[in-house]
This record gives structure tokens, C-alpha cells and sequence, in this order.
């Protein structure tokens, strides 16, 4: 099994999906069928809740109302705000274009769940929010719901939704989209809390020992989780009706 991995921490400007020269060569790759498996983990930071938090660290850039920023956004505030916009766009391009090559590529999107108001009184904005997902999901006829990732090994809860074409992903997922009720409180289907009685350690806010973000540790998904989700594209490509495949050829991963 081959993977490529297109991520701008392990090969720099060389895998910049802001570069339209890089992007091209990959929708195009995407766009000829040259991959089984697409797997998008756009960047959430403008997206998180955790800087909807009171006190010191970065301050929201969107909100429910306004998904795309904020319209007083300027210098570099917007900016972040619209490479995070050209970034999800481009990762809806690259599904759906993957859903239409004629390898009739399977997908798995991962991005943080909607839970709706926080305890402020704001409402984040959440990828999940936007009409072009349901679109996607109802176009591709995916998948989707919400799992705890401690429940797959994680050192914290952190709710994540996952949405995809993948057989058995259900399996891992309280399956649905995200319900609020007429205040904009979380109604699930995740429950709002974990299984786990004793609680986890705080992951929002500034780590005064380690001198970072409690947020930067959960960035990369816990070795479980990543065991979880390869096990079920094995068991989705072998059950794939062989006819179809060219064995001699191995199963190829693109993550954007």
C-alpha cells in the first residue's frame, strides 16, 4: 500500500495547497482517478471554540452568522480567515472530484464536531454549518457523525465529526448530523460527555509549564484512531468487488 501525503509540515512549500500551481497538479491527480482513497483533514484553527474562551490567546475570526469572517476583519486577521475559506473550498473540490474520477474514489473528511453555543453566549462558526457539506453529503451519499476521540485512545475527548464514502465507518460514529435545540445548545447526537467518569485533563487555555497551547498536543490524531481508520480501508478496498480492480496495481492514499 502506498500513501502520499500532501501536508506543508513534512515537505514545506512543495505541498502548499495555497499555491494554485501545487493545487492543480493534485485536483488533476484527483480528477484521473490515480487514487483509492482521499483523505481531508482541512486546518481548524479559525474554525475551534477554544478561542471563543475568555481571557488571553487569539480571538474568534467567524461565527454562525458570519462563517466566512467577520465583515470588520483587516491585515492579518483576514487574511487567515480567507486562506482557511480557500482551504475548505479547495478540500469540497478535491471530494467531490474524487467521487466523480473514474475510479469512483472513496473519501473520509475529518474537521472538529459542532457544538453549537458556548457558554458565553456565542455561536462558533464549524465547516459542518456550511450548505456546500450537506450538498456534498447528499451528493456522494456519505456518512457522517461524531465520535469522542478518547474513545479511540485519545489523551482528551475532543469531539470530531467524520463524514465519508468508506464501508462500516458508521461503526465508529453516534451517526447523524449536529442538532441544536431553539437556544443553539448541543442535542447530539454525540454525547456530551465521554464514557470516561473521571474526566480529562483541560485542553483549552495556556500551559504555563510546557509553555504552549493545551490545544497543540491533540493536532494529530491518537495512534489508535489512525489504526481505526486504516483498518477500515482495508476491509473497504478487500470487499470491493475485485472484478474491478487491477491487483497488480497497489491501493494508493492521497490526505489533503
Amino acid at each position: 500500500m502506498n500513501i502520499k501525503e500532501v501536508d506543508i509540515l513534512r515537505n514545506g512549500d512543495m505541498d502548499d495547497l495555497l499555491s494554485d500551481e501545487v493545487w492543480c497538479k493534485v485536483l488533476a491527480d484527483i480528477q484521473a482517478g490515480n487514487f483509492d482513497y482521499v483523505i481531508c483533514s482541512p486546518p481548524c484553527h479559525t474554525h475551534s471554540r477554544a478561542v471563543w474562551q475568555e481571557g488571553p490567546g487569539p480571538k474568534p475570526l467567524r461565527s454562525r452568522e458570519h462563517p466566512l469572517g467577520f465583515p470588520w476583519l483587516s491585515g492579518p486577521r483576514l487574511t487567515k480567515a480567507r486562506t482557511a475559506n480557500i482551504l475548505v473550498d479547495r478540500t469540497i473540490a478535491a471530494i467531490r472530484a474524487a467521487h466523480d474520477s473514474p475510479a469512483r474514489s472513496r473519501f473520509l473528511l475529518e474537521h472538529p464536531e459542532d457544538l453549537g453555543r458556548v457558554r458565553g453566549g456565542g455561536e462558533p462558526a464549524s465547516i459542518w454549518q456550511l450548505p456546500g457539506l450537506a450538498d456534498l453529503a447528499s451528493y456522494t451519499d456519505a456518512i457522517t457523525g461524531a465520535l469522542h476521540q478518547c474513545s479511540l485512545g485519545g489523551a482528551s475527548s475532543k469531539p470530531t465529526r467524520l463524514m465519508g464514502t468508506i464501508a462500516l465507518l458508521a461503526s465508529l460514529l453516534f451517526v447523524g448530523w449536529p442538532s441544536m435545540d431553539k437556544d443553539g445548545i448541543y442535542c447530539g447526537p454525540l454525547p456530551w460527555r465521554c464514557e470516561h467518569a473521571a474526566g480529562h485533563a483541560p485542553v483549552i487555555g495556556w500551559d504555563p509549564v510546557l509553555r504552549r497551547w493545551r490545544t497543540s498536543p491533540t493536532a494529530a490524531y491518537p495512534p489508535k484512531m489512525c489504526a481505526a481508520l486504516a483498518r477500515l480501508i482495508i476491509e473497504d478496498f478487500l470487499t470491493q468487488d475485485l472484478s474491478l480492480i487491477h491487483i497488480s496495481e497497489p491501493t494508493r492514499l492521497r490526505r489533503i
